[in-house]
């Protein structure tokens, strides 16, 4: 006797939708591979940022990381600033920094693409979407799936 296996195939809008919401994770993990290298080359090169701010990617953050990069000499401006920054920034550090914060930048734009398309696909179902909100531990399930 033959068993036949009976495959329920979504309609396309939902295969679309899930889709975009595996690639938006996907892109968001490859973000936090790419932070996680540039706080990597920052302890390398004894720079200790880390130590002073809650985000190492906050906007004060990026733009100290920035400044490092170009200028070096922000770490005399505040005493808890100059501990956390004593470390070398070499030509090669600079590189790995820039080429990593490049990444992170274009992966931020992909993703906001996504989102995009993705409150595109939502539109039809936004009713749906908002009730499957309200469920305990699902908040935001299709955006942020991981």
């Amino acid at each position: 006797m033959i068993k036949y296996i009976s495959l329920v195939i979504p309609p396309s809008d939902i295969r679309e939708l899930r889709d975009l919401t595996r690639y938006r994770r996907k892109s968001t993990e490859a973000m936090s591979v790419e932070k996680n290298r540039v706080q990597k080359v920052l302890e390398d090169a004894n720079i200790k940022i880390s130590s002073v701010v809650s985000d190492t990617f906050g906007v004060s953050s990026t733009a100290i990381i920035e400044a490092l990069l170009a200028v070096g000499k922000l770490r005399k401006k505040k005493n808890a600033l100059h501990q956390a920054l004593v470390g070398k920034i070499t030509e090669h550090h600079t590189f790995l920094i820039q080429t990593s914060i490049g990444h992170i930048r274009s992966i931020e734009k992909l993703v906001t693409g996504i989102d995009k398309q993705i409150d595109e696909k939502l539109k039809p179902c936004q009713e749906e979407y908002e009730l499957l909100q309200t469920i305990r531990g699902s908040s935001n399930t299709l955006r942020h799936p991981s």
